[in-house]
């Protein structure tokens, strides 16, 4: 990968807009910077349109996922 001179927030406290023009590298940069963040692909017309007729999967979903993140990180403490 290609060294950025952007300097993303290594732990950010909310979001943040990263814009660029297409194909400039911007989800390789996010995936690089956040390996553990969670990923939601809205283009995938199945995904979007659950999340649309169930918006509080999304909060669902991502509270399960940092319990269980959590939960890893003290197992092998």
């Amino acid at each position: 990968m290609i060294k950025r001179k952007l300097a993303l927030p290594g732990k950010p406290n909310g979001s943040f807009f990263l814009w660029g023009p297409r194909q400039c590298g911007k989800s390789m940069l996010l995936r690089a910077n956040y390996p553990d963040a969670v990923w939601y692909d809205l283009l995938k017309t199945d995904l979007y349109v659950r999340l649309v007729e169930k918006p509080s999967l999304l909060r669902e979903e991502l509270l399960f996922a940092k319990s269980e993140k959590k939960n890893r990180i003290c197992r092998y403490r």
